[in-house]
């Protein structure tokens, strides 16, 4: 028919290596008066060759003198035609049958409206010039945007690549139209062409379709083995080059070669550490969520897992932008919802670990929940954070909040692999030669595109591959023996702290400025629930497990958290409730918020409340009766838990947590010796949890973490014992922390629970009574790993049967007046009346220990010489004790202080059996002995009582001279016993008061003895034990801690 006409056009300057990425129309580069030139000549073009189809003619335009330039016409329809159908409203494929069926362009109805012509109406269109009633042609509608999505790699200059596609989520919208070639279950294989979709924006103007295609891209979700181009488009796009259309057909080659560079790449990247940090995350929960499969498929099968296979701990290293990230990561807990916590949810503690192996004292906090399509939604620094991982060969590859970050394994030029599947076309040096850094050795073909491959050092290559191989990524072409191996640039090592992150910071900064909570009963939930934790055999930090004690204990002192509990219970009985009943425990817990009734204590508005709802069901029948207590069954446990008080509410909360340790550990010992691990597992699945492997894990998971549940367990234990020891003292300030029975510390503090149990000491609360059969059970487990537990469970078991201290007081009173009466000064046989009267005493094995101070600082000298030789008797119970002798004192010459001097045979041990705060020395080791016949020595001790380290350094030379002189060539194991018990006690000059702690105070008189140490040497001395108070054991009611100096090195007492 002769006619031709020009649908608008297409701008596709947006290109790589010749090939389009973005097209987009109508084109605004060209100028107004230059465009119709364009159309006509393409018009032109068409009905010179009699052209009868669609097509499209592509032009050159230069910017510098606005001439274009003919580059091809391509006989067909291209896959952006739709961008020409958006802006025009014609139909192209239609259109191009149409033609091929031998009807006129007239004939078309779209063609029709767009010349301005009624759509089936016959009326003669003039295509070149036109009308007044009708223009040439009516102006596009809007502007639309095409972008095609690839599976190319832009960290590696658009490399192509291929795999399996694990989720591809697209939804068309009004103003966005897309298509896909490919399903969630799809694959792009190696040898066919990397575009696999393509997406159409369209909107008013240029920048409305721009911010439509924007959005669809970020909603875009494509997962799997291969990468795309989405997040890099979308940085693209956003580029102030690209809003203001200065491009070129060279602009995106020049920003490839930035790589991650460009500026808006800068501005959405997250930073380092927290990809580093969400990397090791990620890594982690992988690996304890596949413990977890690998655990329970091995319980299921009636295998035996290895004791150390699960970890709630371990230490990550990642390398992200040429750094590398060594993280120590905590599983701290699963989310409270569920039943059996696996790993792929809950809580953990992250710290940075110095090139040195230091472990940073600051720490991060994150959530993460496992999400239905294998990806995490993490919480850190505050903010919340989508990620899905992919391991491939080359390393971690990590899609955080839609950006993809890649971790790179460590770098070893000596191992030359591919990173993309495709096929060895050509080796480009033969086997043996030598090849430069930067240099092609090889030749690849990838999805129809043939790429070189270049070393990155200088060396000598070794083919492992020979042509027409082909491969898949990570597989090994060739190695290289390398010729400067020492200049290998390796990644450098990160050594800052996590918290100087913006992104993670946040988290500390919310704990530090996080005002302690207004309501008891959240920060009881809380505190205990952190505790809960431990003994399920998590990681917790230790600052949040001392804080978790502290809130414990405060939570428990408040007054109001009975009636924040019982006001928790009444919430959801609204409604259900008698209406009367309802509205007057609703007035108590109101008139107790409101202090119109005294809160103070929790016994008598638990009582009231439970008189309440005695009252409402004395009217019930007893079927009635029992549904109400039913129904209200919350609210009586929230009252009856207070029922006694709340020192006896503290005491059952510690045994709460002794029982929660006893159900796991006595799983993993019997009666008389430890339980195998793999038998402890067969008893578990068959007799405790039979079908139930997750709880088998969960068991042995919390027993994994035992020497963490011990420590716990020892503070509690301790804690209850206090609550027996301290009865009849005067309530005072906590005592220091000591080190526990075994010589290990226990650095465990609470003073909210230390007077809590002053509390329950005072009010005579039964601490063991619902725990003795455990106590038992835990006191006879002979496991060295349970050594601390058990001596403490024994030591409380003995406390248990102890009287108070009022009473032993008064006892020892008693008997000391009893053996003054026998003799008023040391006997001078060994064995006299009043040392028999003594012994009689020590079988009654009342303990000392927390008494001999009162009687040393109390009374006459001649009681204060009876109290030592008693003490001195208590721990030297097996010495067969001989030649005592008082000397100092205002009674006695030699201007000593009150002294007591002893002799004892070698053949035990000390037997003190006493609680020792510290034990250290470094004296330098010498002395002599005297030897008595029949092979026994015969050692000297001295104990002295001073008021402070000056008079006992004035009294030394008297002292030593109170030890025989030693043989040459023999040694005797000789002791100083030395009470500081002044007002004044000090350490030359330091206070052995509240001013010093036991580490500070160990540490002045471990100096102060050191230059001591010849003098003491050359009297025999091999130790010399300290009873002093210190810190805030010197005040009323204290208990005086005891430190051993070691003659040769640090000692245990």
């Amino acid at each position: 028919h002769g006619n031709a006409i020009a649908l608008n056009g297409r701008d596709c300057s947006v290109q790589r290596r010749f090939q389009k990425i973005i097209e987009e129309g109508p084109p605004i580069a060209a100028k107004p008066e230059i465009w119709p030139q364009m159309e006509k000549a393409a018009v032109a073009l068409a009905q010179e060759v009699n052209y009868s189809n669609a097509g499209t003619v592509e032009y050159l335009y230069c910017f510098d003198d606005d001439t274009f330039a003919f580059l091809e016409l391509n006989p067909r329809l291209q896959v952006e035609h739709p961008v020409t159908e958006m802006i025009t409203g014609v139909n192209l494929p239609a259109a191009q049958l149409q033609v091929s069926m031998g009807i006129p362009l007239q004939g078309n109805p779209e063609i029709r409206r767009l010349y301005g012509y009624e759509p089936y109406s016959k009326e003669h269109i003039d295509f070149e010039g036109g009308s007044s009633d009708h223009p040439k042609r009516i102006p596009p509608k809007g502007h639309c945007i095409a972008v095609r999505i690839t599976a190319e790699n832009p960290d590696a200059g658009f490399q192509p690549t291929s795999g399996t596609i694990e989720e591809l989520n697209f939804r068309s919208t009004p103003d966005v139209w897309g298509y896909f070639s490919v399903d969630s279950s799809g694959t792009v294989h190696e040898f066919a062409d990397s575009q696999f979709g393509h997406l159409f924006a369209h909107g008013e103007n240029r920048e409305s379709a721009r911010k439509n295609m924007i959005m669809a891209l970020k909603e875009l979700s494509i997962r799997g083995d291969i990468r795309t181009t989405t997040e890099y488009i979308i940085q693209m796009m956003t580029s102030p080059d690209f809003i203001e259309n200065h491009i070129s057909t060279a602009w995106l080659d020049e920003r490839i070669k930035l790589g991650r560079n460009t500026p808006e790449a800068k501005l959405t990247r997250s930073e380092a550490p927290l990809v580093a940090t969400v990397g090791a995350l990620v890594t982690f929960v992988r690996k304890i969520s596949g413990i977890y499969d690998d655990f329970v498929t091995m319980i299921k099968r009636g295998q035996s897992p290895a004791h150390d296979m699960i970890v709630v701990e371990d230490t990550v290293s990642l390398i992200y932008e040429d750094m590398k990230y060594v993280l120590q990561i905590s599983q701290a807990g699963g989310e409270s919802d569920s039943t059996i916590p696996v790993g792929t949810h809950g809580i953990f503690y992250l710290r940075a670990v110095s090139p040195s192996g230091q472990i940073s004292a600051d720490y991060v906090e994150a959530r993460v929940h496992m999400l239905s399509d294998k990806g995490y939604l993490i919480h850190v620094g505050g903010r919340s954070h989508t990620a899905y991982a992919t391991h491939e060969p080359t390393g971690l590859r990590l899609t955080l909040d839609g950006q993809t970050c890649v971790f790179s394994k460590e770098y070893d030029p000596t191992r030359l692999t591919t990173d993309v599947a495709g096929k060895l076309v050509k080796q480009l040096v033969s086997d043996g030669d030598h090849v430069e850094a930067g240099q092609a050795f090889a030749e690849i073909e990838v999805m129809k595109m043939f790429m070189p491959v270049k070393a990155h050092e200088s060396g000598t290559l070794l083919w492992q591959l020979t042509e027409g191989a082909a491969m898949v990524a990570g597989d090994l072409m060739a190695t290289m023996d390398l010729d400067h191996p020492e200049l290998v640039k390796t990644a450098a090592k990160f050594e800052g702290s996590l918290t100087e992150c913006a992104e993670l910071r946040s988290t500390v900064d919310e704990c530090k400025a996080k005002a302690l909570d207004l309501y008891p009963h959240r920060n009881f939930t809380a505190a205990y629930s952190k505790l809960e934790t431990i003994m399920k055999g998590y990681a917790v930090p230790d600052e949040q497990y001392e804080k978790a004690l502290e809130d414990l204990g405060q939570a428990l002192q408040d007054p109001l958290l009975v009636v924040y509990d019982v006001a928790d219970a009444l919430g959801p009985l609204s409604g259900r409730l008698d209406v009367k009943c309802h509205k007057d425990l609703m007035r108590l817990v109101n008139e107790a918020l409101d202090g119109q009734t005294p809160a103070g204590e929790a016994a008598p508005f638990a009582e009231r409340v439970l008189a309440r709802l005695a009252d409402h069901t004395q009217g019930l029948t007893p079927d009635v009766a029992a549904a109400f207590r039913a129904q209200c069954a919350a609210l009586y446990d929230a009252a009856e838990r207070f029922k006694g008080g709340v020192a006896a509410r503290s005491i059952a909360v510690l045994q709460t947590l002794v029982a929660l340790y006893m159900r796991c550990e006595r799983e993993f010992n019997n009666v008389d010796k430890p339980k195998p691990f793999n038998e402890a597992v067969k008893d578990l699945r068959k007799d405790v949890f039979p079908n139930k492997p997750e709880a088998v894990f969960e068991t042995c998971r919390s027993h994994r973490s035992f020497k963490q549940k011990n420590d716990l367990m020892c503070f509690v234990l301790q804690q209850i014992r206090d609550s027996l020891e301290l009865r009849g003292r005067e309530l005072g300030p906590p005592s220091p922390p000591t080190f526990s029975p075994g010589g290990t510390p226990s650095l465990r503090k609470s003073a909210s629970i230390t007077k809590l149990m002053r509390a329950a000491s005072d009010q005579k609360v039964d601490a063991t009574s619902l725990i003795k059969a455990d106590l038992s059970e835990l006191s006879a487990w002979t496991s060295k790993a349970y050594n601390r537990v058990a001596l403490e469970a024994r030591m409380l078991l003995i406390e248990q049967e102890q009287p108070s201290i009022a009473a032993r007081r008064s006892r020892v009173a008693e008997w000391l007046r009893a053996c003054l009466a026998l003799s008023p000064g040391i006997e001078k046989v060994d064995n006299g009346p009043r040392a028999r009267k003594m012994a009689e005493f020590l079988h009654l094995n009342i303990p000392l220990h927390d008494l001999v101070a009162d009687f040393l600082t109390m009374g006459d000298e001649a009681t204060q010489f009876a109290a030592l030789e008693l003490y001195i008797r208590k721990i030297y119970p097996l010495h067969n004790l001989r030649n005592l002798e008082a000397s100092g004192g205002e009674t006695n010459s030699g201007g000593l202080p009150l002294t007591l001097k002893f002799q004892f045979f070698n053949t035990f041990t000390d037997a003190a059996g006493l609680s020792t705060s510290t034990s250290v020395a470094d004296l330098a080791s010498s002395g002599a002995s005297a030897t008595l016949p029949g092979g026994k020595a015969l050692r000297t001790g001295v104990f002295v009582k001073c008021a402070s380290l000056e008079e006992f350094a004035a009294a030394v030379p008297a002292l030593l001279a109170q030890f025989p002189a030693a043989q040459p060539g023999e040694r005797v194991d000789n002791c100083l016993h030395v009470a500081l018990l002044g007002g004044g006690a000090g350490v030359v000059g330091q206070c052995a008061s509240a001013s010093l702690d036991e580490d500070a105070f160990a540490g002045a008189a471990a100096a102060f003895l050191q230059g001591l140490a010849p003098k003491l040497s050359a009297a025999g001395l091999a130790r010399v034990t300290v009873l002093t108070f210190v810190g805030s054991s010197g005040q009323e009611g204290g208990i005086p801690s005891i430190f051993t100096f070691r003659n040769g090195g640090r000692g245990k007492a």
